[in-house]
């Protein structure tokens, strides 16, 4: 939550309060002994001063056996909880990930890739990203989409591919990975909006409204404004084709915010603490944190962005992203003889809310590195 500033009197207490709990973090955390949850992967506990309650997965990707993976529920417009998502993908731990279209079509805003497969992403906006190479190195870097739409009159750029909003003046891409959300939800308050279904590479359909549409097992593009003018010259049967550039890792997942970049904290200010997930990386990004921070409560009241940066560099990461926060804050994980996962974190609703994505880590056998 944005915090404006008035010009009122503070009280000489409240200063001294605030000042004392800007000065004790992130320095002299209480911290429970590391977990290990596997071969290169642990989860430390660190009650911090202020108070605020830090749960940390850290991982060494270098680790044979041990890689990273994008969670999701099965398709990208639905959620469900982290730990059944965690389940379905066979992980041992993992947090919550991006912000999403909440209450909408609730698909996640930035880009999402799964096993070397870009799931949906968008060419301009929401681009800071956490990805995770072939090398089994992360960083944080900017990720656009880059895609090409070719049409009879010519060939145009995609706005987005299965996200949640199109872009004013573009042409979002949507495939069977999208799911049951209506895709009118993706163009709310267009001027000017055009759906195209496409099947086998041609035209099967076209209409000026995109309520009630689903990809099922087509791809459809939706246009508005200046995209609807173009997808409006189309016809049944014309060809067409979509056209998208491999993607930039085998495992990749947005944030709202770089905090942290090459050791020197970039976090927005003005914000409170809160409850918040990040994810960070080492300077030569063989090794990944992942840390939820309790908050909105009397045991932890959480952190602002500043002060996560700093506890992660403490951590030793070099670069760091700001995922979802509040109520979507989550980390699961399997503990050692444990058959499922348990919660780590104290969500701030009481409960595991029902999310779009998530990262995490998993095991395989006889990987080579």
């Amino acid at each position: 939550m944005r915090v404006r500033h008035a010009a009122i009197a503070i009280p000489v207490a409240a200063i001294a309060v605030v000042a004392a709990f800007t000065a004790l973090l992130p320095a002299a955390p209480a911290t429970a002994a590391p977990v290990a949850l596997a071969e290169g992967l642990t989860l430390t506990e660190h009650r911090l001063d202020g108070p605020a309650h830090v749960q940390v997965l850290t991982a060494d990707l270098a680790t044979p056996g041990l890689e990273a993976v994008y969670l999701n529920p099965g398709t990208i417009s639905s959620t469900a909880r982290l730990s059944e998502q965690a389940t379905r993908a066979g992980a041992v731990a993992a947090v919550n990930g991006d912000f999403f279209d909440l209450g909408h079509t609730d698909a996640p805003h930035g880009t999402g890739i799964r096993d070397g497969v870009l799931l949906h992403a968008r060419a301009k906006g929401w681009n800071d990203t956490a990805v995770i190479g072939t090398d089994h190195r992360g960083r944080i870097e900017r990720v656009r989409l880059d895609a090409t739409i070719t049409l009879p009159a010519g060939t145009f750029p995609a706005s987005n591919l299965n996200s949640g909003n199109v872009a004013p003046g573009g042409i979002g891409v949507y495939t069977p990975e999208w799911g049951e959300a209506d895709l009118g939800e993706t163009v709310t308050g267009a001027e000017g909006v055009r759906a195209v279904r496409l099947r086998d590479g041609a035209v099967v359909e076209t209409a000026a409204d995109a309520k009630g549409t689903r990809p099922g097992t087509d791809t459809v593009l939706i246009g508005r404004e200046a995209g609807a003018t173009t997808l409006a010259a189309l016809a049944v049967g014309d060809p067409v084709t979509v056209a998208v550039a491999p993607p930039a890792g085998t495992t990749a997942i947005s944030g709202n915010a770089v905090i942290l970049r090459d050791g020197e904290t970039v976090a927005p200010d003005g914000y409170s603490p809160d409850p918040r997930t990040a994810v960070g990386f080492s300077a030569d990004g063989a090794r990944m944190w992942l840390a939820t921070v309790d908050g909105r409560s009397d045991a932890s009241v959480g952190l602002t962005y500043i002060d996560l940066a700093g506890f992660l560099a403490g951590l030793g990461a070099d670069d760091a992203l700001s995922l979802d926060g509040g109520g979507s804050s989550t980390m699961v994980a399997r503990l050692p003889g444990a058959d499922g996962f348990s919660v780590r974190n104290h969500p701030s609703m009481g409960y595991e809310r029902e999310i779009p994505n998530g990262i995490g880590f998993r095991t395989t056998d006889n990987q080579e590195r």
